[in-house]
C-alpha cells in the first residue's frame, strides 16, 4: 500500500489502514518500514518487543518513554499500559514513576555553608 499509493485503499485489511493517518511518515529503508525514524513492529512481533521492554521493570511511564524513542506501532502506549498492569512482579513492587519532590534549599551564605551526599549501592 505504501509503495503502490494511499489512494487505493479500498479492500485493504483494518490492521493496514490505521496506518493511514501516518502516511506521511512512513518510509522503507532497505526492508525496514520507518515512521520517521523508528522501526514500525508487525503484529507477529509485538508480543516479544513488549516483553523486551518490561525486562527492567521500569514502570510505565519509563516503559512508554523507552519504546517512543525506538519502535512504533498503533496503540503501543496502551498495549504497554495493558502489559504492565498485568504483570505479576510490577504488581508486587509497584514501582512509583512520579518524580521525587524537589526539596529547596536557603541561599548560602558562604562557602561549605552546607554540603551533601547521595548514597547508593553498586553490585549489591
Amino acid at each position: 500500500m505504501l509503495e503502490c499509493g494511499w489512494d487505493n485503499s479500498k479492500g485493504v485489511s483494518l490492521s493496514a489502514k490505521m496506518y493511514l493517518q501516518y502516511k506521511d511518515e512512513l518510509h522503507f529503508v532497505y526492508d525496514l518500514l520507518l515512521k520517521l525514524d523508528l522501526i514500525v513492529v508487525p503484529e507477529s512481533m509485538r508480543r516479544e518487543i513488549l516483553n523486551r521492554l518490561h525486562e527492567g521493570y521500569f514502570g510505565i511511564v519509563k516503559t512508554i518513554s523507552m519504546a517512543r524513542t525506538r519502535v512504533f506501532w498503533p496503540g503501543i502506549s496502551k498495549d504497554i499500559l495493558e502489559m504492565i498492569e498485568k504483570c505479576p512482579v510490577s504488581a508486587k513492587f509497584q514501582i512509583d514513576d512520579a518524580l521525587e519532590p524537589e526539596m529547596p534549599h536557603e541561599f548560602p551564605t558562604s562557602p561549605w555553608f552546607k554540603v551533601a551526599i547521595y548514597f547508593f549501592y553498586f553490585k549489591g
